[in-house]
């Protein structure tokens, strides 16, 4: 009787410790950072149930090719909860982003709860072409973004066309030419333009009327 009751205290404690350490969390959001050509673009890291005695808490970042950023996290209006923000810009390094919480306080450190977010840079789907691909039907022009801040034409990717008939319906696919240019032969109807984007290229819908 009492190596089962001490079993059971045991298996107890095996699932409280798992627990608590699971109240712990970071999250960044938006998840998904999309940066265009000028200004920047934001996520919030926000993290909640740590430790009492947390008095600093550095925010590591990592990314693609070696890049790092960092962030301070402070309490704000909410009790318990740490917040801070980063900046990303077409300049920084596209691709998943890790971060690692350093917790100091109280002659104490730590490593806290971790998480991670993409950065995303932003791709356009112009609404005109060129060249004999461009006669008649919805045309355009895959545009992604540089690190340099300009745009060039996206070449073979795969460009889907959706018509709306009381939801969206895939009706067709393209590949971008060279040039970046895609084409569809259409019938009058309210049509959606998507490109599904790539690790490091974001996603781009255009809406379109035909007729």
């Amino acid at each position: 009787m009492r190596l089962a009751a001490a079993l059971t205290a045991a298996a107890v404690m095996l699932v409280a410790t798992p627990a608590h350490a699971a109240d712990r969390t970071l999250r960044a959001t938006p998840g998904n950072v999309v940066v265009g050509a000028r200004g920047g673009s934001w996520t919030t890291l926000r993290a909640t149930g740590l430790p009492a005695w947390v008095q600093l808490i550095d925010a590591e970042m990592h990314g693609p090719h070696g890049a790092r950023n960092y962030v301070d996290l402070n309490l704000r209006n909410v009790p318990g909860v740490w917040e801070g923000e980063v900046v990303f810009g077409h300049t920084d390094q596209p691709g998943k982003w890790r971060v690692v919480l350093k917790l100091v306080g109280e002659n104490r450190r730590a490593t806290g709860p971790t998480t991670a977010f993409t950065v995303k840079r932003r791709t356009t789907l112009a609404a005109t072409g060129g060249g004999s691909r461009a006669r008649g039907g919805l045309n355009g022009v895959l545009k992604r973004l540089l690190g340099d801040g300009h745009s060039l034409p996206y070449a073979r990717q795969k460009v889907r066309l959706y018509r709306w008939s009381g939801h969206w319906v895939h009706t067709a696919t393209d590949r971008t030419d060279a040039r970046g240019r895609y084409a569809f032969r259409v019938r009058t109807g309210k049509y959606q333009i998507r490109y599904a984007g790539t690790t490091i290229n974001a996603a781009a819908v255009s809406d379109r009327n035909a007729g």
